[in-house]
């Protein structure tokens, strides 16, 4: 292990008896914030060996089991089946977090889900069931991985109902082009295999398979050994229908405050009030099993917001009008003087005029309501919710209505980005405002972008694919007056890839939002040193560089309004 580990969060210690390696409490003291595990055959778990175990600061366990017949077992695993089966009972017993792994070949794929159902009769439940698919080079009788697949995906459905953890032990696991389909209830263990593969120092190989994959800009092929193996590509419309998951363990915590620290521009600060949201859109890098945050934790927020700057307040989620206590937090942001209040929404619950009334009058100014197609059809596929599309349409009519400031939140993606002109005309026809009127409706836009490993990183496009329909869309845009946002900071598009054409951000520049930590999560290359928008840039994602590289970045040269010169440069 490095001698600097201050990320880690999860350290497993593998030896035959790892509490007789006198480095260990040495090991352990290196990274004091880390859960601690030790991966041991289960035999050792005498009730002597777990109370040296949890002196020395163990909480988890990962417990190798071969099958659940006692000949495979100790033929895969070694050790005694019967003292083995005494283990996990008296590590589960003894109030470890246990993970049980299972090496998958051929000869024991038929114990995968009678395991899985024993391990259910514990006393005790354990915390996950990770079947282990040996990689190439391992000797051994592998079995196909569309076997692995189906007989995986049984026991998997065989442990969640009893809500125990489950993925594969390695994320190489199996590819989703060899699954057949049995897997796709439990898509996130594709993106982590495609995350896997991303670090992996292995060979990859491309088959036929790979020309027609929508995971093909992700994806960089299948292990050499099992290239012959029978695999079909994955459809758009598959890969980003996959259910989201969360992690297993590591869980991200999404709750937090988040100040936009504009230099020269106008104060921001973002709030989310919960992570649970009736949409599963495949872009969306919140955790949707965060619940309702208390409201007085949330008054106490907003205070501290307020103390810093009382410009700009953004209510987000989540879907944040599944909080009971919305219009309340609503009218407390009022009492702290705050000049815009926003709130971030698919707008479904704002079909009901009398809920936006109920906003409106708590002090709701703002609403930003995320639609992402104005075909029916494809805005359910997207967000997962049918039935959604007329809602969110009757939500922002209503808003407006209200007088509320709207603005759609339009992300770009590889299902929607060819129909943006589109979507553009469209809204401009929907929305349009009385002649002589003035636009009470903004669009922002944004490009799917894997801020977290929620994020299917194969539904973002390449900044080439879309450049040409955001140009056009923009265009008309800018001919109908229809306002627009969103290309600037981290979740924008950078100006080079619009070559750097101003008409598309002159408007904008005051509204540059870098995080603190943006330097860890973008990259820039040499290039951009020569760029004329170098300072107000934050570049490219670090998870689109590992996608597409960074060949597309073009400097460019241009007279910058005087405004935005005197904002530069921004803190590195």
């Amino acid at each position: 292990m490095p001698e600097d580990a201050p990320d880690c969060r999860r350290l497993v210690v593998v030896d035959p008896d790892p509490l007789a390696w006198p480095e260990l409490d040495a090991l352990f003291a290196r990274v004091p914030e880390a859960r601690r595990a030790l991966e041991v055959r289960p035999d050792v778990c005498t009730k002597r060996w777990l109370d040296r175990a949890r002196e020395a600061g163990v909480t988890e366990l990962v417990l190798l089991v071969g099958g659940v017949r006692a000949r495979v077992h100790e033929a895969i695993a070694g050790g005694s089946w019967r003292a083995a089966l005494q283990g996990i009972a008296h590590a589960t017993a003894s109030g470890f977090e246990v993970e049980v792994v299972m090496p998958v070949w051929r000869d024991n794929l038929g114990d995968l889900v009678p395991l899985a159902e024993w391990l259910l009769a514990l006393p005790a439940p354990i915390r996950r069931f990770s079947p282990w698919v040996p990689p190439e080079g391992v000797p051994g009788p592998h079995a196909p991985r569309g076997d692995i697949a189906e007989a995986s995906a049984r026991a998997f459905e065989t442990v969640r109902r009893k809500k125990i953890a489950f993925g594969f032990a390695d994320p190489l696991g199996v590819p989703p082009c060899a699954a057949g389909g049995a897997l796709d209830h439990a898509g996130w263990l594709f993106l982590e295999r495609v995350r896997r593969q991303q670090r992996a120092s292995g060979a990859f190989v491309r088959v036929a398979a790979c020309e027609a994959c929508s995971l093909g800009s992700t994806c960089p092929g299948v292990e050499p050994s099992y290239a012959d193996e029978a695999t079909t590509p994955i459809p758009l419309d598959t890969s980003m229908g996959w259910r989201l998951r969360p992690r297993d363990f590591d869980d991200d915590d999404y709750r937090y405050v988040s100040a936009f620290d504009n230099e020269g521009g106008p104060g921001r600060g973002l709030l989310r009030i919960n992570g649970h949201c009736q949409m599963a859109c495949a872009f969306c890098f919140v955790d949707r099993r965060v619940p309702d945050f208390p409201g007085d934790e949330l008054r106490q927020r907003i205070d501290a917001l307020a103390a810093r700057q009382t410009d700009h307040l953004v209510l987000s989620g989540g879907e944040p009008t599944l909080h009971p206590d919305l219009p309340g937090l609503i009218a407390h942001a009022r009492t702290r003087g705050f000049e815009v209040i926003e709130i971030q929404t698919n707008g479904v619950k704002c079909e009901d005029a009398a809920y936006v009334a109920s906003l409106v009058e708590a002090g709701l100014t703002k609403a930003t309501v995320s639609l992402h197609s104005v075909d029916p059809e494809t805005s359910d596929a997207i967000t997962k919710m049918k039935g959604a599309f007329p809602r969110t349409v009757q939500g922002l009519r209503n808003l407006r209505d209200a007088g509320v400031q709207a603005q759609i939140a339009h992300v770009i993606t590889k299902r929607n980005y060819e129909a943006l002109p589109a979507f553009v005309r469209t809204i401009g026809e929907w929305f349009a405002p009385e002649p002589g009127a003035p636009w009470n409706l903004s669009l922002c836009l944004a490009l799917a972008q894997g801020i977290s490993d929620l994020v299917y990183s194969w539904v973002i496009p390449s900044f080439t694919e879309v450049r040409p329909h955001v140009k056009e869309a923009l265009d008309h845009c800018l001919a109908i007056g229809l306002g627009f946002g969103g290309l600037v900071g981290q979740g924008g598009y950078p100006p080079c890839m619009l070559d750097g054409d101003l008409r598309y951000y002159e408007d904008n520049l005051s509204y540059v939002y870098r995080s603190p930590d943006h330097a860890a999560q973008f990259h820039k290359s040499e290039a951009c040193r020569r760029c004329s928008f170098d300072a107000l840039c934050v570049g490219l994602r670090q998870d689109y560089v590992r996608s597409y590289g960074d060949a597309e970045i073009q400097p460019f040269t241009a007279e910058l309004p005087a405004a935005d010169k005197r904002r530069l440069p921004l803190a590195p």
